[in-house]
């Protein structure tokens, strides 16, 4: 489902803008796409890695209709699901690696997501945005 919905959302909303000539995709992977997902299974990391590589092949099929794909690969947030289901001891180590020494915030990867969206953002295509303080660098 986590491939499926990008693959079909990249078709119908990319056939749409590509109409219209201006459009932007952004589309939601995972450190776990770009890290083998030590925590989160096999399927989820490579359905996360196949997001990526889908944003690459729609972000050149669509770049000259005016329509960008991009994806922001999050790392670990603070969300309630996290505290909820990640024990406490292991939580405080999953923090003590990540190398700016706190969870994201799910806010800001609202605002990245926003800015990709922009009309501005008409140069920003293909690209995978690491949000996952300092934990997978390039």
């Amino acid at each position: 489902m986590n491939l499926r919905s990008v693959l079909f959302g990249c078709q119908v909303f990319g056939a749409h803008f590509a109409s219209t000539g201006m459009g932007r995709i952004v589309n939601i992977a995972s450190l776990a796409g770009q890290n083998g997902g030590s925590a989160t299974g096999a399927h989820y990391a490579a359905a996360k890695g196949g997001a990526i590589t889908l944003t690459k092949v729609f972000a050149r099929d669509l770049a000259a209709q005016g329509v960008t794909v991009n994806a922001i690969s999050p790392g670990p947030l603070d969300l309630p699901i996290v505290h909820e289901s990640v024990p406490a001891d292991k939580l405080d180590k999953v923090i003590a690696g990540i190398p700016v020494g706190r969870l994201g915030s799910a806010a800001y990867i609202a605002d990245v997501a926003v800015m990709l969206a922009s009309p501005d953002a008409y140069f920003a295509n293909g690209a995978c945005w690491d949000v996952n303080g300092g934990l997978f660098m390039r």
